[in-house]
Formats: structure tokens, sequence, C-alpha cells
């Protein structure tokens, strides 16, 4: 049988380690600017919710919105739909229409500013909507407002940071309606 001979690691020297340096460097620089331009690009096409240019557009301006729509929404004269933020439909039913009027009343005419919610801003099932607190011109949140007039419903599958809130004035709206029920039941006349 023939010895076998053992070969020996290979000597590295200081000049190939700085080559294999500097390309595992120009990698992971590469592969870092790739990661936030997709991150960049993916921000400006909206894929985590509102886009980065509609929020600049839109975030803390004040604008008059063209009508008012089903869900409710908010229309304006460039075709952007805005829901509200936290609140689900009509808690009436099929009378849905009904809070228009009261929406029209509250804005008055007037411009809203829309505020976005951190990670909420997405509606689910309705492409190209945005999803906001919107603020009216005397201050007071139309959100907020729905929910303690008993017109809308909370929206417990929307993640927001006042979430809680919004469930408490859903109760309170509820309890609110239950209490003048019974006192009016109380104060009916007997024929």
């Amino acid at each position: 049988m023939a010895k076998r001979v053992l070969s020996s690691p290979p000597v590295y020297t200081l000049a190939a380690w700085r080559r294999r340096r500097r390309w595992h460097v120009s990698l992971a620089l590469l592969f870092g600017v790739m990661v936030l331009l997709s991150v960049w690009m993916a921000d400006r096409m909206g894929v985590w919710g509102v886009a980065g240019a509609d929020r600049a557009r839109w975030a803390g301006r004040w604008v008059v919105p063209a009508s008012v729509g089903r869900g409710p929404v908010l229309q304006f004269d460039d075709g952007t739909q805005v829901r509200l933020l936290g609140v689900a439909g009509a808690s009436n039913g099929p009378e849905e229409d009904d809070m228009a009027p009261q929406i029209r009343a509250w804005l008055g005419g007037g411009a809203v500013r829309l505020h976005f919610a951190p990670g909420a801003t997405r509606v689910q099932g309705m492409p190209g909507v945005l999803a906001a607190y919107v603020e009216l011109p005397d201050g007071g949140v139309l959100n907020e407002r729905l929910l303690q007039a008993g017109l809308v419903n909370e929206d417990r599958a929307s993640h927001h940071p006042a979430a809680e809130r919004y469930t408490l004035l859903a109760r309170q709206a509820v309890d609110d309606a239950e209490r003048a029920a019974k006192n009016k039941a109380i104060r009916r006349p007997a024929p």
C-alpha cells in the first residue's frame, strides 16, 4: 500500500484575507442597499397601507370632502376615498343612509383633517381606500361622534391605538339608548 501524503491547510496571506474580506463587505453592502431600495419602493406603492406619498399629501392638511358615501366613506374631488378608522357600518342595519345627513351636518360644508394611525391605514377588502381618523372643523373626531350617537358599530377587526376607547364609546352608546328607551317607557302616560 502506498503511503498517503497529507496536505497541509492552505496558507492564507494577508492579501488573500483582505480580498475575501473586501468581497464579503461588498456583498453585504449591496444586499443592504437592495433591501433599502425595495422597502422604499414598497412604501411608495402602498404595500403596507397608505403609501408614503399619500400620507404626505393627506396627513394634517385641511381638505373639503366632496361627498359622503356608504360605509361611512368620505369621497374627495380627486377620487380618493377615506374610510373612518375603527368604525364599521351602520348599527341600525339597512338604514345606513340615515347617517349621511348627520355626517353632513357635522361637517357643515367645512374642511376636515385626516390623521393616520401607524400600521392601521389599510382597509381589508377595499383596495385604494385609506383609513383614518377624521377631525371635524370644530375640533371633534367624526369617528367618535358616530360611535357616541350610536349610528355605527365599532370595528373589532381593525387594530388601532384608540380601539379600547372606541369599545367603551360603543358600550356607552348602547347603555344610553337602553336608558332612553326605559325612561320613555316610564314616562308614557297610561291610556
